[in-house]
C-alpha cells in the first residue's frame, strides 16, 4: 500500500468506530505505511480518543509520517505536545520532518522559539504556515550547544520555520524546501468517515473514499 495519507472524519462519541478503527483499521493499512497524517481541529476531540486505544501518541507510533498537515488557528494544548514530540523524533534517513500550519500563531513560534534556545541535542525540520494574518518579523537565531540554526523567512507565498544545522548543504536543503511546499497536495488520500450506526452485530460498514 505505502506512502499513505491517513484523515480521519468523525466525532469522538462514535465509540464502536473507534474500537474498530484501532483494532482492525490500523492493522490492516499498517502504522509503517502512514507517511501524513491530515488533523483538522473540529475534530480534536476525535484524536484525543483515538490515541489511547493505539498508542500514547499516534503521531511517534507510526515511524515513517514524515509530515502532518494542522487544520484551524486554535492552539489546542493537547494536540501540540503530540505534535512537538513527533518533530523531536528524527526520522531515519535524516529528512527534515514538516509541519504544515494553516494559520500563523505568534505564540505557536514562540514556543518552538524557547524549545530551539534551550535544546541540547539537535533535530531537523521545516514548518509551513499558509495563512498570515498580520505582520510577521523574520528572523534567525543560533544554538552553540547544538550547532543548530532557526530561522522564519518568507518563502514564496508563505512562512517557513526551519531548523537545521549550521553548515547544512545549502543545494540539498534546497530540495527539501521545494518538496515541503510542494507537498500540500496530496497525491494518495485513505479517509475513513466512522459512524456507530452503521455497524452492525455482526458485519461493519465503512464510507471510505481512496484517492490518487
Amino acid at each position: 500500500m505505502g506512502d499513505i495519507t491517513l484523515y480521519i472524519i468523525s466525532m469522538a462519541d462514535q465509540h464502536r468506530s473507534w474500537e474498530l478503527f484501532a483494532g482492525q483499521i490500523i492493522p490492516l493499512i499498517g502504522t509503517t505505511n502512514i507517511t501524513k497524517l491530515h488533523i483538522n481541529s473540529s475534530y480534536i476531540s476525535t484524536l484525543r480518543t483515538l490515541m489511547p486505544l493505539i498508542s500514547p501518541n499516534l503521531m511517534t507510533s507510526c515511524p515513517n509520517v514524515r509530515s502532518i498537515y494542522f487544520e484551524g488557528r486554535a492552539q489546542l494544548r493537547y494536540v501540540c505536545p503530540k505534535v512537538r514530540e513527533w518533530l523531536q523524533s528524527p526520522l531515519a534517513d535524516g529528512r527534515p520532518k514538516v509541519l504544515y500550519r494553516s494559520h500563523f500563531l505568534a505564540q505557536f513560534v514562540n514556543d518552538y522559539t524557547q524549545d530551539f534556545l534551550a535544546a541540547t541535542s539537535s533535530v531537523n525540520y521545516i514548518i509551513c504556515f499558509a495563512i498570515v494574518l498580520n505582520n510577521v518579523d523574520q528572523f534567525q537565531l543560533d544554538n552553540a550547544r547544538t550547532n543548530e540554526r532557526l530561522s522564519l523567512q518568507r518563502v514564496e507565498d508563505k512562512f517557513c520555520m526551519t531548523r537545521a544545522q549550521i553548515g547544512r548543504n545549502e543545494q540539498q536543503w534546497a530540495q527539501w524546501m521545494g518538496e515541503a511546499l510542494r507537498e500540500e497536495e496530496e497525491k494518495r488520500l485513505v479517509q475513513f468517515c466512522l459512524y456507530d450506526k452503521k455497524i452492525g452485530a455482526m458485519d461493519v460498514q465503512l464510507n471510505m473514499k481512496h484517492t490518487e
